[in-house]
């Protein structure tokens, strides 16, 4: 740190012990603010109901409290929020609607069926300043930011360290700018059902740190959850994050951003890798720029229906598809694009689809690196193909590119018909794919014959799959007990 900015933080200092008050210089000191009114220990009425402080347990407990103003809470390590019954906490700015200093993580622990709704002009509805934020329980949370007066646009629920709403929590966040906004750390919504509504992003986890001019790895986890988010008011992100990556797991995700192929309406946006997965799974986009990776695109199962008006599935070290169904549609471009890595869709329990408006591109490229390698079924719809050096494209038998209606299909096949000669001298074996009747190859059988008593066997087989299949026909020969035709009388020698 040079000398001048190790004044000016030393200055910083000296001017908030100066400021602090004499309670937060006590062993464990707490001070707890709500609604302008600071707190004694136990219970306080207030705003209609009661807020009851526990310094030595590190809690806050509100029910039935409404107030206009703020709840401040000031400790060291970390602090909880126990919520009951019918809550409110109104701001009209600057002050966030509830804000904590000097909490390494600040829990909100819903009650069943408690809900807390917190609104804020100017300012976040929640702010927690030197931490972490957990809020958990089965329970219903609001927050809301609005902007007014030329004020600042702030994000709805912010912390510096992670951010975790888990436990059952039904939560509704409507944001003048991000929704919930980490910044220097990792977002995480499990089991919990969530609304998410803002001009800017609707989940952001902070990639930079100017201070340290450093990376922050940040991530976004949506497991157990059921999470619906609209950008399309504003002009950014449905959720974005830094090199940790996005992970969607058994989570029914619909997300909304800007239209615009100009903009940053991308639903999911990760400089590194994003992994959907889980049999719950089901994603319905409606966006701009599509889900789009830096790092990998990883598919392993669950549903993905996404719609975009420039590409739909962007990997930039490649889309790689083990299981799930897909279906990507573009307006104007590649509907899957895999740049420096390749398209991968294999595994029997996977169905990729792909549309694409544009009538000049593939709908399914690769554009350096990688190739496209198809193992499972896959449809590829496009008016029009371009061809270009070091790009590749779905081609057919003559190696040239396809237009219209491409498919690779993953054939299931069972136990052939078979087609046999009227003498029995030639058959084949005729397979079908129980996926796509239309999907038929005939395999020539080699026949043998032998006597078994009286009769002729007659027995093909063919080789298909790396499996051999057989069949055989009898023809039914003379028998003992089989009197002779009579013998006609030839009409030249009368015998």
């Amino acid at each position: 740190m040079n000398r001048k900015r190790w004044l000016c933080v030393l200055l910083a200092a000296l001017m908030a012990v100066t400021l602090l008050p004499a309670a937060a210089f006590a062993a464990g000191g707490t001070t707890v603010t709500v609604g302008g009114t600071p707190l004694n220990e136990g219970a306080n009425s207030i705003g209609g109901g009661t807020a009851t402080l526990d310094s030595a347990a590190g809690t806050l407990t509100l029910e039935n409290v409404a107030v206009n103003g703020y709840v401040k809470i000031e400790t060291s390590g970390a602090f909880t929020v126990i919520v009951k019954g019918q809550n409110s906490v109104t701001s009209d700015g600057p002050d966030s609607a509830m804000f904590a200093f000097g909490v390494s993580a600040l829990n909100v622990q819903m009650q069943q069926g408690a809900s807390f709704a917190l609104s804020a002009q100017n300012a976040n509805a929640i702010y927690c300043a030197d931490g972490a934020l957990n809020v958990s329980g089965p329970g219903s949370l609001k927050a809301v930011t609005e902007q007014s007066g030329g004020g600042d646009m702030m994000p709805a629920v912010c912390a510096q360290g992670d951010i975790v709403l888990s436990g059952g929590l039904v939560a509704e966040i409507d944001s003048v700018w991000h929704g919930i906004c980490s910044l220097h750390g990792n977002i995480a919504l499990d089991s919990v059902n969530a609304t998410i509504r803002a001009q800017g992003c609707g989940l952001f986890a902070e990639i930079y740190d100017s201070d340290s001019d450093a990376d922050i790895p940040s991530s976004v986890t949506l497991k157990n959850s059921t999470v619906d988010i609209d950008t399309a008011a504003g002009e950014m992100q449905g959720v974005y994050c830094g090199t940790g990556g996005i992970l969607v797991e058994d989570t029914v995700l619909t997300t909304k951003a800007n239209k615009s192929a100009d903009l940053e309406g991308y639903s999911l946006y990760s400089y590194g890798d994003i992994t959907i997965r889980g049999n719950k799974t089901d994603i319905k986009t409606d966006d701009g720029t599509g889900i789009s990776a830096d790092g990998r695109i990883l598919i392993e199962g669950g549903r993905v229906n996404t719609s975009s008006t420039d590409v739909a599935l962007l990997g930039w070290d490649g889309v790689q598809v083990t299981s799930g169904t897909v279906k990507a549609h573009s307006a104007q471009n590649s509907a899957i694009l895999a740049r420096d890595g390749a398209f991968c869709a294999t595994g029997a329990q996977t169905s990729v689809t792909a549309t694409s408006d544009a009538a000049d591109i593939a709908v399914i490229r690769n554009h350096r690196d990688g190739g496209i390698h198809l193992g499972a079924d896959v449809t590829a719809v496009s008016t029009n193909v371009e061809t270009e050096d070091g790009k590749s494209y779905l081609v057919s038998a003559d190696g040239q590119p396809l237009t219209g209606t491409a498919a690779a299909c993953l054939h299931s096949w069972g136990a052939p018909a078979w087609n046999w000669a009227a003498d029995h001298s030639s058959a084949a074996a005729v397979f079908t794919c129980a996926k796509d009747a239309s999907h038929t190859v005939e395999v020539k059988a080699a026949v043998d014959s032998a006597k078994r008593g009286n009769d002729t066997v007659y027995t093909a087989s063919a080789m298909f799959g790396g499996k051999t299949y057989t069949d055989e026909k009898v023809v039914a020969g003379q028998t003992e007990s089989t009197p002779a035709p009579a013998q006609k009388q030839n009409p030249k020698t009368g015998v």
